[in-house]
C-alpha cells in the first residue's frame, strides 16, 4: 500500500546536524535569545542561524523539554563520542520519516560496499510518489547519506563506504526505551527497528542491557525465558 501521509522530515533541507546539536547541548541552556546572541551554532548569518535553530527544534523538540529529550540528554551526558552519534541517529529515527525509510537501504548495504544514492532516491520516490521533485529527492538522498555518515555508519565523502558501528550499552538503553515508548514490552523491546539499527545480535544486546543494569541505569532481568526491562531508574534520574 502506498504511504500517503505527508512525511515529517527535515531531510529535504538539512541533516541530523550532529555538530550543531552537540554545540546546543554543550551550551547548557535552550533559550533562543542566548543561542542567537552567542551564535552557538556558528552560522555566518542570523538568518541561517535562525533557520538551523528551527530545524533543530523541529526534530529534537528541545524547546518543550519533554521526557524524550530529557532522557536523551541524560544519556548523552556520559556517553562516548561514537555513542553520542548513534543516540542522535536513534532520536532522528523516532521523529523523521525519511530517516526511517532510508534505514533498509543503508543497513542492507554490505559492509565495505558503497552506499548507492540512486537506491535511496528510488526508495523515497516509491514511498512518496509525486510528492517530491527530482531535485528535492536528490537533495534528500544526499542529506540522508550525510546523516548516516555523521552517525558513523558510512565513511568517505565521495565513495560513502558502509561501515559497522560498535555501540556500547548507552545506545542499547535508548533504543529499548524508544521501543518502550512505542508500546513494546518484554522480548519485543529487543526486536524493533531501533535495536536493528545497532546491528547487534540478541545475545550482545542482552549483555549490554546487563551492563546498563549493573550501572543502575535500568532494571534488566532474563530468567526462565522471560525478559523484564524497566526504566524506572532512568526516569527517576531525570526528574
Amino acid at each position: 500500500m502506498t504511504y500517503q501521509k505527508k512525511p515529517y522530515t527535515i531531510h529535504t533541507s538539512r541533516t541530523i546536524m550532529y555538530q550543531e546539536l552537540s554545540d546546543l547541548i554543550a551550551l547548557g541552556t535552550h533559550e533562543e535569545r542566548i543561542i542567537i546572541a552567542e551564535n552557538v551554532l556558528r552560522k555566518a548569518s542570523r538568518s541561517n542561524l535562525e533557520k538551523t535553530l528551527g530545524f533543530l527544534s523541529r526534530i529534537y523538540d528541545f524547546k518543550i523539554q519533554n521526557e524524550l529529550w530529557k532522557v536523551f540528554t541524560y544519556l548523552w551526558s556520559f556517553a562516548e563520542e561514537k555513542d553520542k552519534r548513534i543516540l542522535t541517529l536513534l532520536y532522528a529515527l523516532k521523529k523523521d520519516d525519511l530517516v526511517r525509510h532510508s534505514l533498509k537501504i543503508v543497513l542492507d548495504t554490505p559492509v565495505g560496499e558503497r552506499l548507492n544514492l540512486d537506491s535511496l532516491k528510488k526508495a523515497l520516490e516509491e514511498q512518496y510518489p509525486a510528492k517530491y521533485s527530482q531535485i528535492t529527492l536528490h537533495s534528500a538522498a544526499k542529506n540522508l547519506a550525510s546523516s548516516w555518515k555523521q552517525a558513523g555508519f558510512i565513511e568517505g565523502k565521495v565513495k560513502r563506504i558502509r561501515v559497522r558501528t560498535k555501540p556500547g550499552y548507552i545506545p542499547v538503553v535508548f533504543a529499548t526505551y524508544l521501543a518502550y515508548l512505542n508500546g513494546e514490552r518484554g522480548e519485543n523491546l529487543l526486536r524493533t527497528l531501533w535495536t536493528r539499527v545497532l546491528e547487534l545480535s540478541e545475545s550482545e544486546i542482552r549483555k549490554l542491557l546487563s551492563e546498563a543494569s549493573i550501572r543502575d541505569l535500568i532494571l534488566y532481568n532474563y530468567a526462565g525465558g522471560v525478559t523484564v526491562i524497566r526504566f524506572d531508574k532512568l526516569l527517576n534520574a531525570i526528574k
